[in-house]
C-alpha cells in the first residue's frame, strides 16, 4: 500500500499515465507492461528519456533511475492503482457488458447522461484488463458519472474487471453467440457476462438494469435483488415505427409518458440499446424530453450502425464487430428495407466448433430473405446459395475479381462482418 500511495502522490502531479512510448510522455507515468512479443522494462529508460517523471517497471535490472518504481507485476500495479483512483474519486461507475451492442449503447448512454451530468465513458475499446484501469485512471476529479465497458472473451474476465472498477449500477445489453472459441456455448457466454451482475448484487445500493427482451437475462433476473427492467413487461419501452427514413425511429415510453425519437442509428437491432440508455437516464431523474435529445445527437462512427453515401450507392456500414447473433440481426432488419438490395458478408471469427455450421446459417438466411450476396473470408470457403453471387477470401479479392463492383449502382447495401476482414476499406469502391 506504501508503494500505491508513494505512485498515486506523483500521478496526482503528473498528466497521467502511458504504456508506450510512441505516445507524448511529458509529465506522465510510464508502465512497463509485457506481452507476448516485447517487454516494456526495456524502454523504460527511453520513456524517461522522452519526458516521462517516472516508470513502473517489475524487473530489477531496468532499476537504473531514482525514477524507477520496483513492483512485484507491473500489469497487477496498474490495475490496483486505477481502483485506488476510483476509490479516492467515488464517481457513480456504471458498468456495461454483453454480447452485442456494448459500445453503440455505451456512446448513447454517454450521449444522454452528458445532458445533466459531468460524465466521462471509455474511449474506444479500451475494455480489457488494461483498457478498464486506463479508463478509471483518465477519472477526472469533477466527473459524476463514469461509464465502463467491459469486454471479454473467457469466463472470469468480467468478474476480475468488476473487482477493478467497482462498478455501483450494471446493464448487460443482451446474451448472443460470440467469442464461442472462448466461452464454450451460448451457455457459457451468460454465466460469464453475469459475472458484471453477481458482483452488482453484493452492493448495498447498487442496481442491474436488466434487459428483459433477452431470454437468458429475463429468465436470470430473479437471482437478484435489486434490478430495473426494461423491454417487455416492464415501464420502459421502445417501439420502432416503419417509415421511409432508413434511421431507427421509435415510440419512448418511459412510466407511461411517450415520445417519438428519432435517432441517427440504422437497423431495429439498435432498439434495445436505445432503450437501455433511456432507462438510465429516467432512473436518474432525467425528463423525457432530455433523454430525447441525447438519444438524437448521438452520430454513429467507425463503421458502427452507420448510413453512409457511397460513390453509386447507399451504404448501410456495420463492419466494426460480428458474430452469429449480430449478423442476423442486421441482416432481418436490412431485408425490411425498400428497394435494390446487395449485402457483403464478411466473416465471423472466435465461432468455435460451430463456426462452419453458423457460417452456412447466415448464408441460407441471406438467400432465403432473396438478398444477393457476396461472402468475404476463408470461413465461408465451399458455401454457395442461389444468392450468393460469389465468395472471396478477402475484401481485396472481391476488389480485384471478376465481379466489377462499378456494376453496382444505386443499391442498398449492408457492409457487415468482423473488423479483422476489413470490409470498412470498400467503401470508396462502393
Amino acid at each position: 500500500m506504501f508503494m500505491i500511495s508513494k505512485v498515486y502522490n506523483l500521478f496526482l502531479q503528473s498528466n497521467g499515465v502511458s504504456t508506450d512510448t510512441r505516445d507524448d510522455l511529458t509529465n506522465k507515468i510510464f508502465f512497463a507492461l509485457k506481452g507476448p512479443n516485447f517487454n516494456g522494462n526495456k524502454f523504460a529508460a527511453k520513456a524517461l528519456e522522452q519526458g516521462a517523471i517516472a516508470a513502473v517497471i517489475d524487473e530489477p535490472e531496468y532499476a537504473t533511475s531514482d525514477k524507477t518504481f520496483l513492483v512485484s507485476d507491473v500489469l497487477t500495479f496498474l490495475q490496483e492503482l486505477a481502483t485506488h483512483h476510483r476509490i479516492q474519486l467515488n464517481p457513480k461507475v456504471i458498468a456495461l457488458t454483453g454480447s452485442n451492442g456494448k459500445t453503440t449503447t455505451k456512446e448513447l448512454l454517454f450521449s444522454v447522461l452528458k445532458q445533466n451530468f459531468s460524465v466521462q465513458c471509455t474511449k474506444g475499446n479500451l475494455n480489457n484488463h488494461i483498457g478498464v484501469p486506463l479508463t478509471l485512471l483518465s477519472c477526472r476529479a469533477e466527473t459524476e458519472i463514469l461509464i465502463v465497458e467491459m469486454g471479454a472473451n473467457h469466463p472470469k474476465e468480467i468478474e476480475l474487471l468488476a473487482s477493478i472498477a467497482k462498478p455501483l449500477h450494471g446493464l448487460i445489453t443482451n446474451i448472443g453467440k460470440a467469442h464461442l472459441e472462448g466461452f464454450g456455448s451460448i451457455e457459457g457466454v451468460d454465466r460469464s457476462k453475469r459475472e458484471l451482475f453477481d458482483f452488482i448484487n453484493n452492493q448495498p445500493e447498487g442496481f442491474c438494469f436488466i434487459n428483459n427482451n433477452d431470454p437468458f437475462l429475463a429468465k436470470a433476473k430473479n437471482n437478484y435483488q435489486r434490478i430495473i427492467l426494461y423491454g417487455a413487461e416492464s415501464n420502459y419501452k421502445f417501439s420502432p415505427i416503419e417509415n421511409e427514413n432508413p434511421m431507427l425511429t421509435g415510440a419512448l415510453n418511459i412510466d407511461g409518458q411517450k415520445i417519438e425519437v428519432e435517432t441517427q442509428l440504422i437497423g431495429e437491432y439498435n432498439s434495445d440499446n436505445v432503450l437501455a440508455a433511456a432507462t438510465i437516464g429516467a432512473y436518474l431523474g432525467m425528463d423525457l424530453r432530455t433523454i430525447k435529445k441525447g438519444l438524437e445527437s448521438y452520430q454513429p462512427e467507425n463503421s458502427r450502425s452507420q448510413l453512409a453515401q457511397g460513390k453509386r450507392n447507399k451504404l448501410f456500414l456495420d463492419a466494426y464487430n460480428a458474430n452469429p447473433t449480430s449478423v442476423s440481426h442486421a441482416i432481418r432488419s436490412f431485408a425490411k428495407f425498400k428497394g435494390e438490395k446487395l449485402a457483403i458478408i464478411g466473416a465471423m471469427k472466435e465461432g468455435g466448433e460451430n463456426s462452419s455450421k453458423e457460417h452456412e446459417e447466415i448464408a441460407d438466411l441471406l438467400s432465403s430473405l432473396e438478398i444477393p450476396h457476396f461472402l468475404i473470408g476463408a470461413e465461408f470457403n465451399g458455401i454457395s446459395n442461389p444468392k450468393t453471387l460469389g465468395y472471396y477470401p478477402t475484401w481485396k479479392a472481391l476488389v480485384e475479381g471478376e465481379n466489377n463492383l462499378n456494376d453496382f449502382s444505386g443499391k442498398n447495401i449492408l457492409i457487415k462482418g468482423s473488423r479483422s476482414v476489413g470490409l470498412e476499406n470498400l467503401v470508396p469502391h462502393l
